[in-house]
């Protein structure tokens, strides 16, 4: 934090940030061009992509297999290998982008039912390091230049968007941030039903053999 007037109106006229903000006649404040929209400056949902399949480095190391004298590759993330300023390049070339934030979390495991890598919750690990997740969000300046990238970067149902974008030899998968939501919403819905029915068949058992 500063409160150096040189150091603020150089920081305003920097490129990554010029087209967004402005100075004041003396050059002492900085105002935003154009001012928060009051239907979006508490819901960055209405702003920001989802980005999947994000470049990661692993790490590989033996560990023990179900059977005796089994052994298993066990690859645990350990850094991204891009860059914000990567991903805020790529996606600038179809929409003005504000922020990238590359996303990370505990531990990882595979889930038995999905055979999916899912973040691992256990509590003997919530103060683990914690490891990049291989997915970032991308927001944008305007609802106007997200919905822009959205048409081109997103497709209905299981087609192929009209834009593939790729970043280090891996092709992203991009959806909204209220899609992505949604998704992770229905998931965690269908396995408290799964979960509830399980219960209730248990409960069928044990009053059959009672």
């Amino acid at each position: 934090i500063t409160e150096s007037e040189e150091l603020i109106a150089t920081a305003a006229k920097h490129d990554s940030v010029k087209e967004m903000l402005k100075l004041d006649e003396d050059g002492s404040k900085i105002g935003r061009i154009k001012p928060f929209e009051d239907d979006t400056s508490y819901d960055r949902k209405k702003l920001t992509l989802y980005v999947e399949n994000v470049a990661m480095e692993f790490k590989e190391e033996e560990v023990d297999g179900e059977k005796d004298d089994e052994k298993k590759t066990k690859k645990t993330p350990i850094r991204y290998i891009v860059k914000h300023g990567d991903i805020k390049k790529l996606f600038n070339e179809y929409g003005k982008v504000s922020y990238v934030k590359l996303r990370y979390g505990g531990f990882f495991r595979k889930d038995e039912e999905t055979d999916e890598m899912d973040k691992y919750k256990s509590p003997k690990n919530r103060k683990s390091p914690s490891r990049p997740l291989g997915s970032a969000f991308v927001e944008f300046t305007s609802v106007e230049e997200m919905d822009k990238a959205a048409k081109v970067l997103i497709a209905e149902g299981d087609e192929e968007p009209s834009t593939v974008l790729e970043l280090e030899g891996r092709k992203l998968k991009v959806k909204t941030m209220q899609a992505w939501i949604d998704a992770k919403e229905k998931a965690k819905a269908e396995r408290e039903e799964k979960k509830k029915e399980s219960g209730n068949k248990r409960a069928r058992d044990e009053d059959d053999d009672g």
